[in-house]
């Protein structure tokens, strides 16, 4: 079964999307965290990873994602 891992700062928005992906995935969820983005503990091998960022999180965004997605065994990086 493939795996999904949901990082955001919202409980709903992890729920809501645990709910509707559980169907057809096995879904963990994280929560973002008052100091951004920590993967430390997200040791899970993943086949998708959906992020939700604000804003105000800042720059040590992209860095962390970096190091995070150099981690799965096939990792594509999209920024806006």
């Amino acid at each position: 079964m493939k795996r999904i891992l949901v990082i955001d700062e919202s409980e709903i928005v992890r729920e809501t999307l645990a709910l509707i992906l559980g169907r057809e995935f096995a879904v963990s969820k994280r929560t973002l965290g008052a100091q951004g983005l920590s993967f430390a503990d997200s040791q899970d091998a993943v086949d998708l990873l959906i992020l939700g960022v604000s804003p105000q999180h800042g720059l040590g965004v992209p860095q962390a994602l970096t190091r995070f997605a150099s981690q799965l065994p096939l990792a594509c990086a999209l920024s806006g």
